[in-house]
């Protein structure tokens, strides 16, 4: 016998129940989220975009289902924040439903934490504090925790946050940082079944002003380049931006890969046969397929 997780009691629509796990007209993306290999979601211009983030770890920590005899789930998850705490976590998706502490305690999520203060040196303690790993060797441990869970669970998530604040520090060598960083990521990404990275980036504009900080230019890049090789790729746009206010305050999904594209009544059995047409707008979501923003 098998049994759902635990969820807190409640409604979405009752007052001061449950929020919606998913956000309104998100179903779709939701659904082809779990096909996706390798799901980047950033934020353009300072937006960030962890209210996603959390509501698509939250969606496949209701996926889990488990034995009632053992406990155990059939899904094994990894989260890597390199920002935040697990208190984080758990206060914002207490509130979707979701009761990440339990989870947890059950051990088949495995959480890494506020990585970049590992990642640089500690100038408030004296003598000061070097740093306790490096950004390739946190890769590493999650390359590490996925072999070991390959055979403890049918299917094993990654779910990481925030990895553009350890491009910096992956080397001193500018004309390499980025393809170092994308190496790296991609190896990490790629050793579990599926993977969602959350990420942040303020994208240079030229044609306003001059860029001349490299290490946002690098990090862009990165971010950038690492969404035009992903399966999927979720922008978070702000309200307002230099590319106008057409664009302003919107969601913009890209799907690269084979899916049956359900937009309901705007566009019936939509799929992508030539892997480049804009198949459905609503509100303020752009659903897109193939390579072009």
């Amino acid at each position: 016998m098998s049994s759902p997780a635990p969820a807190d009691s409640g409604s979405p629509m009752s007052p001061g129940g449950i929020e919606p796990l998913v956000p309104e007209n998100l179903q779709t993306a939701f659904n082809a989220a779990k096909e996706a290999k390798l799901l980047s979601v950033h934020g353009v211009d300072g937006v960030g975009c962890g209210w996603l983030t959390i509501r698509l770890l939250g969606d496949w920590l209701r996926q889990c289902t488990f034995d009632s005899a053992t406990g155990k789930s059939d899904i094994g998850i990894v989260l890597c924040s390199f920002k935040q705490n697990i208190d984080y976590y758990i206060s914002n998706l207490q509130p979707l439903g979701v009761d990440l502490a339990w989870h947890v305690e059950k051990g088949h999520l495995t959480f890494l934490g506020n990585q970049y203060q590992s990642l640089i040196t500690n100038y408030d303690t004296y003598p000061p504090t070097p740093p306790s790993i490096t950004f390739e060797a946190t890769l590493e441990l999650l390359m590490e925790r996925s072999y070991e869970m390959r055979s403890q669970y049918k299917r094993n998530v990654l779910v990481v946050e925030n990895p553009e604040m350890g491009m910096i520090l992956t080397t001193d060598d500018d004309d390499v940082r980025v393809e170092k960083w994308l190496y790296g990521m991609a190896n990490a990404a790629y050793s579990f079944d599926n993977a969602i990275v959350g990420m942040m980036i303020s994208a240079p504009h030229p044609i306003h002003f001059p860029v001349t900080d490299h290490t946002a230019d690098a990090a862009a890049s990165a971010v950038l380049t690492l969404n035009q090789n992903c399966d999927m790729a979720i922008t978070v746009r702000p309200r307002f931006s230099a590319s106008g206010p057409d664009r302003s305050d919107r969601v913009s999904i890209v799907y690269r890969m084979d899916h049956h594209i359900d937009v309901g009544d705007e566009v019936e059995d939509s799929y992508d046969t030539d892997r480049a047409v804009k198949v459905a707008n609503g509100g303020n979501i752009s659903v897109t397929t193939g390579t072009s923003w």
